[in-house]
């Protein structure tokens, strides 16, 4: 590209000044990530939330921790054969953060044709170095009839607000999961998203 010089009715010192001007008043442009829109950057919210989550992480299921009940590692995820048991995640509260709700996602597989509904309990705890672990109230997800058909995926949230034992200032957030409902089929935990 070949440029010239100004024209001579504009001094140099005034046109940079000008176009620097320019260039301040710009809108920034948000960043975006390689292929993806800002909108496809935001989580669905529900409205009673009163903000949008911005930010998700997603763990596969063998990445969490089970027990009280025969859970059984599967190439797909983690086979929950009933209601009994628990299984939890544990996480660095992220860098990012700023406060608010934040959201847990299970997506699993339904491997029964039994009737009932489908409902889990999340017990949030904010965690230091140096405190003495104790949990506090749990949070429900939403509710969702069994399919009674084999093999069908679901997913549901537990919507977490700050608070009873959730602080936005711990340094480590853990997150235990229960199965509640009438449904005591088995279920195939394949991942968990927390997004925030």
């Amino acid at each position: 590209m070949k440029f010239s010089a100004p024209p001579a009715s504009i001094p140099a010192p005034v046109l940079a000044s000008a176009v620097l001007a320019l260039l301040l008043c710009a809108p920034a442009e948000p960043a975006v990530a390689s292929g993806t829109t800002p909108a496809a950057r935001i989580a669905d919210e529900p409205a009673a939330a009163g903000k949008r989550h911005r930010h998700r992480l997603t763990y596969p299921a063998h990445a969490l921790s089970f027990g009280f009940a025969p859970f059984a590692l599967h190439p797909r995820g983690v086979d929950w054969p009933g209601l009994n048991g628990n299984m939890s995640l544990t996480l660095r509260r992220p860098a990012d953060y700023k406060g608010g709700p934040v959201r847990l996602t299970l997506f699993h597989q339904v491997m029964s044709d039994d009737a009932g509904e489908i409902t889990f309990t999340v017990t949030p705890v904010t965690l230091n170095h140096g405190d003495s672990f104790e949990t506090y109230g749990s949070v429900a997800s939403d509710t969702v009839p069994a399919p009674m058909t084999l093999t069908i995926l679901l997913e549901q949230s537990a919507l977490i607000p700050p608070g009873n034992g959730f602080f936005p200032d711990g340094d480590w957030w853990y997150f235990e999961i229960r199965r509640q409902g009438s449904y005591a089929g088995p279920l195939r935990i394949m991942s968990v998203a927390i997004d925030y």
